[in-house]
This record gives C-alpha cells, structure tokens and sequence, in this order.
C-alpha cells in the first residue's frame, strides 16, 4: 500500500466491482500493531491483533449501479474517504441476492416446446408448462417425464396439472421436462411366450395384458409393472391387491429364475477323497495308541 492510498484506488486497482459485488460495504481487516494502548476503533479484547472494520461503499440507491467505470466511481463514495494502512487486508463479498439467468427446458407436445428462464425461487413444473402455452391435444400428460442431472424424478405431470399440489415439482436449473404424444400402446417384455406391443385398453389389469401375450413362461420370478409416470411395482402373484389397472404407455415385466449351476458329480474322486479322509484317521488314532 503507497502512502495516503484509499480503498477506492485498490478496488479501482483491482478493475472495479465484478457483476455480483455486494456493493453496500467493504471489509477491511487492520492490525493493531503499535494502537493497542491507544486504539482509535473502539474496544477490543485483551490479545486481540486484527480488528474487523465495516466501510460503507455507498448512500444511494445500488440497484442503479450498472458497473460501467462511471458507475464503479459512483458507487466508491465513502471509499474516497477512507485511508488505508500498510497490511490492510481487503474484502469485497459476493452478493447473496444475485443470480444468474438459470433455465429449464420443455420438450414434446406441448404449443412452445424450448428453453425457459426460471422467473423466480420456487418455480414449479406447471408454472413453466404453462409458460410454454399449455399441452397439445395429442400430448399424453400422465407419462410425461421430469429429468434431472440424467435420473427420472418420478411425479405425476397430469395430477400437477390438475391441481394437485404434491405432484407440482418445484424445478431446479438444467431441469428437463418431456410431454409424449399418447402411446395407445402396453408393452410386455421377459419370460412370456409372445413379448412385445399390445393395444391398450381402459381399465385393464395386469393379467390380461400376460394372456395377451401368452401367459407366463416356467421358472418366473417376478412381475414388474411400470407405469406411464415411471412408477414400477413389483407384483406379489395374486389374483386381488396385485393384479394393478395399467396405464397406457405402461411396461410389464416378467423376470426368470436365474438357472441354478449343474455341479458335475465325480465318483472317483469322491471315493479318492473318501480313503484320504479314513487314512489320516487311522494314523491319528495309532499316534494317540503310541502314546498311551
């Protein structure tokens, strides 16, 4: 620090305010080297070396403040006034207000798929679907999709439309949100005898859409249905609480008993194993009849 240097010229020096600078004050760490026995800024503990002083950058409104160098000068107006001393350690902190543009983006059917700016904090899923001019009429809501940093968050996008509040997601940046055209469609995978597309229809529960397809095959382990949120079931196998109604777009999933390991049976060696077994007893026991 040169000689009857300010705080503004550091700062100035420095290149001025970044974009998110807390421009209501400065805070300028200041050792009491030499003023301890006469300390101009008011009481500090018994061994207190550095003491914290607060500068107040500005008096008028900071929300004008565009970080032009004009602008920069402006806003230093109690800085101007403020000496500073050799070791003087400098502080400018980060505003806890300011943030950058963050967005969400909104694909598929819907009248303005694209890339949205989140407004505000606590922005929810149809704040944005909204903004984006609502869902077609071929758009298929109930398996719509909400991404986020690569893993599905599993909510229901036609109950947040309804109204329903736990299903509203409040959104996060880089969230991605995907309305699909209706499938009109039932997938069934696995150990079924003819796996692949069935139509779906209203109000049909997990056993028709297996016979559709063949029936189970031998050895099932599992039954998985997911639903058109992305919700998956593991069924119990019976004919009442599990046997679920399945939702268009939906996935069934018959999973096989892994095949067990066939140990191969060697009778020679097991008879060869078996001697071994009967010689090392016999020498035991004629050791122990030594030494008795």
């Amino acid at each position: 620090v040169r000689e009857n240097m300010m705080l503004e010229d550091i700062i100035l020096q420095a290149g001025g305010f970044t974009e998110n600078a807390f421009l209501a004050e400065a805070q300028v760490t200041r050792l009491l080297v030499g003023e301890i026995d006469h300390n101009p800024y008011g009481p500090v503990a018994k061994n207190q070396k550095v003491i914290n002083l607060t500068v107040p950058l500005a008096s008028a409104d900071l929300d004008t403040v565009s970080f032009a160098l004009e602008d920069t000068v402006w806003s230093l107006e109690y800085a101007r006034q403020f000496p500073l001393k050799h070791r003087d350690m400098v502080y400018i902190r980060a505003d806890p207000d300011y943030r950058l543009q963050e967005t969400v983006t909104i694909t598929g059917e819907v009248l303005f798929p694209g890339e949205y700016t989140i407004l505000q904090e606590n922005e929810t899923l149809v704040d944005v679907i909204r903004r984006a001019g609502g869902v077609t009429p071929t758009g298929y809501p109930k398996g719509g999709r909400l991404i986020r940093q690569g893993e599905k968050l599993i909510t229901r996008i036609d109950e947040a439309i309804a109204g329903k509040k736990r299903a509203n997601v409040i959104l996060h940046p880089g969230d991605e949100i995907i309305i699909p055209s209706k499938p009109n469609t039932v997938a069934v995978h696995g150990n079924v005898s003819n796996p692949g597309l069935f139509k779906h229809e209203s109000n049909r529960r997990v056993s028709y859409y297996l016979e559709q397809a063949g029936g189970e095959g031998e050895e099932t382990e599992n039954i998985l249905l997911t639903q058109a949120s992305g919700a998956t079931f593991k069924l119990r196998r019976s004919l009442l609480l599990q046997n679920r109604i399945v939702d268009d777009g939906a996935i069934i999933t018959v999973t096989r008993k892994p095949e067990r390991e066939m140990v191969e049976f060697d009778l020679g060696k097991t008879i060869s194993n078996a001697f071994s077994l009967l010689a090392s007893a016999a020498t035991v026991v004629a050791i122990i009849y030594r030494v008795l």
